[in-house]
């Protein structure tokens, strides 16, 4: 009985995520039209930063029918974007893609538990309308970690230029957007995919056991 109420559990709390999470999605393209929400992560490509906004405003979509967040690819000269900052953008938008041929990445499934409704990209510049919001009356441990993870990522790459900079970004915050195609590719055929997928918060733990063990150790040699 209690391994079936185990099992039990378990199916209730996926059917419980699978229904807590669900959020509008739009169902056909929609466009050109005004984009208007807060950025709740930047990522840093060679042609241009791509956007996710949370509490999105769609001119032309009932507010019933607009996803709780958006991701825009932006290219050509922008503004300085970060996490918490508001914007407003001209854009072209699109359901989250199924998956191209059977068995292959669900993006849109990934998308539906992201509670990101849909995908495209800007017409231009975007124009910042206010900001930054980190607080918005209490705490949003969110934005300000996206914000120091964007800093983070940015000053790494100030000091290391180049692919050594991109490298180490994915390795210290996750963030694998600099990295190009063909790197990427290289990586995986090499069989080292698995050090960027445990990258970020997984390798510093790591860092941090070892350097505190060995300190720890040495600490009890006399000399």
């Amino acid at each position: 009985m209690a391994g079936l109420s185990v099992v039990a559990a378990g199916f209730t709390v996926v059917q419980w995520r699978t229904i807590t999470v669900k959020a509008p999605m739009v169902s056909e393209r929609i466009g050109p039209t005004a984009v208007t929400g807060r950025i709740a992560s930047v990522e840093t490509f060679a042609d241009g930063p791509r956007v996710t906004l949370e509490r999105p405003r769609i001119a032309g979509l009932e507010p019933e029918r607009v996803p709780e967040k958006v991701r825009l690819r932006l290219r050509g000269a922008q503004p300085n974007l970060f996490p918490g900052v508001w914007i407003r953008v001209r854009a072209m938008l699109s359901p989250p893609p199924p998956p191209a041929a059977p068995g292959a990445f669900d993006f849109q499934r990934q998308s539906y538990f992201r509670r990101l409704g849909a995908v495209g990209f800007g017409l231009g510049p975007a124009q910042v309308i206010a900001g930054p919001d980190l607080f918005q009356g209490w705490f949003n441990p969110g934005l300000v970690l996206a914000r120091v993870r964007q800093n983070l990522s940015a000053r790494i790459r100030a000091g290391l230029e180049g692919m050594p900079g991109a490298i180490a970004t994915a390795l210290m915050t996750g963030d694998r957007s600099a990295i190009p195609k063909t790197v990427m590719k290289s990586i995986r055929d090499s069989g080292l995919a698995h050090l960027l997928a445990i990258s970020g918060l997984h390798i510093g733990l790591v860092a941090g056991i070892l350097f505190i063990g060995v300190r720890a150790l040495l600490a009890l040699v006399r000399p």
